[in-house]
């Protein structure tokens, strides 16, 4: 089944395919996102390991594997990835006592400076909007 093929992808070496431990890591860090992200919020909360591939390499190298979408202009004209339920469910664990912290404290700085960003442009009711679902913003100045 689905199990199956994610562990035999995720752990187990096939004909020079396996997945590197780069793979690994980013493919884990890439679990704090629900519903799936763009190559922007990719880069600014995804941190490869020191010395190896970019961001958006190892996630192409993931969608190679199989366990990640990449979809050109899906999103509002930019590239969207998704990764299955199945596969962000088997990647939490396999880490289960991962320290995420980091990767979640990027995540929510993202996503904060993007609704920022967004009651900026778009006015104080979205501030509201944000703040009526327990998402305190600041008011634009």
């Amino acid at each position: 089944g689905e199990r199956e093929r994610i562990t035999r992808i995720v752990d187990a070496p096939s004909e020079g395919k396996d997945m590197r431990r780069d793979e690994r890591d980013l493919l884990w860090q890439a679990t704090v996102f629900k519903g799936g992200f763009d190559l922007q919020a990719a880069e600014a909360v995804l941190v490869p390991q020191q010395g190896t591939h970019s961001v958006l390499d190892t996630l192409q190298r993931l969608r190679d594997h199989s366990l990640l979408s990449i979809i050109p202009g899906a999103l509002h004209g930019r590239t969207r990835v998704a990764m299955l339920a199945s596969v962000a469910a088997y990647a939490e664990e396999q880490f289960p006592d991962a320290d995420l912290d980091a990767v979640r404290a990027r995540h929510g700085q993202c996503f904060a400076a993007r609704a920022q960003a967004t009651v900026s442009r778009d006015g104080p009711g979205w501030a509201a909007w944000c703040s009526d679902r327990g998402w305190p913003l600041r008011q634009p100045p």
